[in-house]
């Protein structure tokens, strides 16, 4: 029978053999007689079960030799309290003395039989994905006594196969539900469940950095269902605030440096074509939406799903707090990548609905208190970023970028109560829309279609008119101090492209700077070029 099972000729003889083989132990009634089969059974059946992925072995099969595994199993060492279909044997006063000892000597046998079968969680049929959950779940519920040693291993093995992309009705989720209900009858296992977690979190760096992105996904789907579970159980988490930030933190820094060269070779140099930003900035209107700067679109694509998908969840999780605020202070002393990457980690927590819009009572109870100071502290940390010139290479473009989606994500958050900050903002991202680096100008006018829709401007045009006064002033102070650095004369051409004839009027003080400017510096023709551009622009749009 056990022959047939290992090495018949044919699926439909392996099957038959199973199907003996289910009989055969449950037609056993003596604890004593099925102990004395019972290493050999589950020899044999692990012996199939740990080949199964290699040897390609049929789903079928596999499915089989683990319901028997988990018939045995909870036969010989399952206790008799657990409410189970297949109970397990009594015993006389004398035989349980006598199986205590067999026990303890068995379990370190099964939990190495178990070790080798449950490399099938990542099996390609969910048929025997779901004969495994079950094992697993009997392992923890009926033969929790005998193998407790085994529940750290069901408990990773029970998260793995509840991770796998849950759809609405489909077995993942009703095996999350399976896990949640056990959760919160066994502590102990809650403490297992923490371990998995903060050993996925202290992995995470290592397989981000890897070369597979198998792995990655697998992982990061592994981190959101034990997170769920976890806030479920309405658990104080606070104690894995600092090795979940520094694992997110070291995950985005590394990827971010992977993709750099890449994404760096795709930005064109070369001057601004003014009438292209213009119609970027009509087109955008309709789109509103960044593009990647920091991530390759391509070749990690999903390593970004998978990290949004990992934030969204700590989003909804009694962590988000907590993470939110360590970021944004290591945010402030960080640099470099590790820098780019909190700034991504902080838009990213914020851009979820659940905080943006505060729909969940949750957030509206905490949202004055919690989130308000620490979208704050980001917004200020950007216009810090933005208040520098676009022209100093000190300052990574990228990191301008992001600052840039953080003003507009300011803006979608405040709508027309941001009117007031265009003072600081609007300055900064005209200067960056005459950015050489084509990324950055992008940015740029995709934030100034953003902030204009929030502000309640029907148009790009009618914000920087409305706004011209101070604009007008800003500029004016660069040129009235000899200022001839390339952003005024940038920030100047755009405001005139823009606005067209309607910004004329508030132009007389600035172009009488210019021309004293032009006076000074006529022998030095790169320091005067833009100031021309800016003034064959005022002749056309006047004319």
């Amino acid at each position: 029978m056990l022959d047939g099972i290992s090495s018949g000729p044919a699926a439909k003889v392996r099957l038959a053999a199973c199907s003996a083989l289910n009989a055969f132990v449950a037609g056993i009634h003596d604890r004593e007689a099925l102990q004395n089969v019972f290493p050999g059974i589950v020899s044999c059946l692990t012996k199939v079960l740990s080949s199964g992925i290699r040897s390609r072995t049929p789903y079928k099969v596999l499915e089989t030799c683990i319901y028997n595994f988990e018939q045995v199993l909870c036969k010989v060492v399952g206790h008799s309290d657990s409410l189970s279909v297949q109970k397990p044997l009594k015993a006389s006063p004398d035989a349980k003395n006598a199986g205590k000892s067999w026990l303890n000597a068995t379990a370190s046998q099964v939990k190495m039989a178990l070790s080798s079968i449950v490399v099938l969680r990542y099996h390609d049929r969910q048929e025997v994905l779901d004969a495994l959950f079950s094992l697993c779940f009997s392992a923890l519920t009926i033969c929790r006594n005998a193998l407790a040693e085994c529940a750290p291993l069901m408990v990773e093995t029970l998260i793995t196969l509840s991770s796998h992309s849950p759809q609405e009705g489909s077995s993942q989720n009703g095996q999350q539900l399976q896990l949640q209900q056990l959760l919160a009858s066994d502590p102990d296992l809650v403490d297992n469940l923490k371990e998995a977690l903060h050993e996925s979190i202290v992995a995470l760096p290592r397989v981000a950095g890897a070369n597979d992105e198998t792995k990655r996904r697998r992982l990061i789907e592994q981190l959101s269902t034990a997170l769920r579970l976890l806030t479920a159980q309405h658990l104080d988490l606070t104690a894995l605030n600092g090795p979940t930030v520094s694992a997110l933190v070291s995950c985005v820094s590394t990827a971010v440096q992977a993709s750099s060269t890449s994404t760096i070779s795709s930005v064109a140099d070369g001057s601004a074509d003014v009438g292209r930003v213009l119609q970027s900035a009509i087109s955008s209107a309709e789109q509103r939406k960044f593009i990647p700067i920091i991530f390759d679109p391509t070749s990690q694509a999903g390593l970004i799903a998978g990290l949004q998908s990992l934030v969204r969840q700590l989003q909804d999780s009694a962590l988000s707090a907590g993470i939110l605020r360590r970021l944004t202070t290591w945010l402030q002393t960080a640099a470099g990548l590790e820098q780019m990457g909190i700034l991504w980690l902080v838009l990213q927590m914020f851009e979820n609905s659940s905080i943006a819009n505060q729909t969940t009572d949750q957030w509206l109870d905490m949202h004055d208190d919690e989130f308000d100071p620490l979208r704050e502290e980001a917004y200020s940390f950007a216009l810090g970023i933005l208040g520098q010139s676009a022209y100093d290479d000190s300052v990574d473009w990228r990191l301008q970028a992001l600052s840039l989606e953080t003003v507009a994500q300011q803006a979608n958050f405040q709508a027309k109560d941001f009117r007031p900050e265009l003072v600081d903002t609007l300055y900064p991202i005209l200067e960056r829309m005459g950015s050489s680096n084509a990324a950055l100008q992008q940015h740029a006018v995709t934030c100034l279609s953003i902030v204009s829709n929030a502000c309640g401007y029907q148009s790009a045009s009618e914000l920087v008119t409305e706004n011209a006064d101070y604009l007008v002033n800003a500029v004016a102070l660069k040129l009235n101090g000899f200022d001839i650095s390339p952003q005024a004369s940038q920030v100047m051409l755009m405001m005139v492209r823009l606005c067209s004839s309607a910004l004329i009027p508030y132009l007389d003080d600035l172009i009488e700077s210019i021309f004293a400017i032009l006076a000074d510096y006529h022998g030095y023709p790169r320091l005067v070029e833009p100031l021309f551009e800016v003034l064959n622009a005022v002749v056309e749009e006047a004319g």
